[in-house]
């Protein structure tokens, strides 16, 4: 039988160097996986073009990279990019882990969970106009006075900007993704393993959300004293999670093979 394979599917913005540490931390309590990492359009091996607007593409985008059926491991927008591709090819997703994610990003009436829009649009002003400040200012937010946190934020810092900065239109494309896309319609067909693992002081995606999500596809639900990275703030934690994911696909494999 294969190893597990594990794909990573990074968020709105950034670009897959902010797992680096969090896939040592894994491999280091598992080493009989293999792990891929997949660049959304217009971010780092990506940059070269100016991304999309819709996470009907960004999901294909990633299946057309995907090396084989794998576990995937999607935070806040890359996230929401499982889920479609789960949709869209089941076969290619034999579990998914969601961190800090959503069915639907933005507030209205009907999902009071969501986010102001206004603000991640003045964000994407913030990034446009010195990236790598910006940057730096949002992941030591999200790693808070955590001193190993702190120093994981600054190694995502590095490799995230070892690559070209997103151009503004791609940012502004990802903005414009999370403000479309509503996948709530559609998830409720999926049967495959999945987690949702939230960060109960997470003021990106907030804890509410991951709750309703969980609720809507049968998933486990983990909830940590973290904010919106909790891959960052408590990777051991979301480490064993993830392994007792794997094990359970693993299993379910075995169970369809007999």
């Amino acid at each position: 039988m294969n190893k597990p394979h594990v794909v990573f599917v990074h968020g709105w913005a950034l670009n897959s160097g902010v797992w680096g540490e969090f896939i040592d931390a894994l491999t280091e309590q598992c080493s009989d996986i293999t792990t891929q990492c997949i660049d959304l359009p217009g971010y780092g091996t990506q940059a070269s073009n100016d991304g999309v607007s819709s996470i009907e593409l960004m999901a294909q985008h990633c299946l057309d990279q995907l090396e084989r059926p794998a576990i995937w491991v999607g935070w806040s927008l890359g996230g929401m990019v499982a889920m479609q591709a789960a949709c869209m090819d089941p076969s290619s997703v034999d579990a998914m882990q969601l961190l800090c994610t959503s069915p639907k990003f933005i507030a209205d009436d009907g999902w009071p969970e969501g986010v102001d829009l206004d603000s991640f649009r003045l964000f994407s002003k913030q990034l446009a106009k010195d990236y790598q400040r910006a940057l730096t200012l949002f992941l030591l937010m999200q790693a808070g006075s955590n001193r190993g946190a702190r120093s994981l934020a600054q190694s995502a810092h590095k490799a995230i900007c070892s690559w070209p900065d997103p151009s503004k239109v791609t940012l502004n494309r990802g903005i414009e993704c999370l403000a479309r896309t509503d996948l709530r319609a559609k998830i409720e067909q999926l049967t495959m393993p999945i987690q949702v693992i939230s960060g109960l002081k997470d003021r990106v995606s907030k804890p509410e959300s991951s709750a309703r999500l969980a609720s809507m596809l049968s998933a486990d639900l983990i909830e940590l004293d973290t904010g919106h990275a909790p891959f960052m703030t408590q990777p051991y934690e979301v480490v064993r999670a993830l392994l007792d994911l794997i094990e359970r696909a693993e299993n379910e494999v075995i169970r369809e093979f007999r």
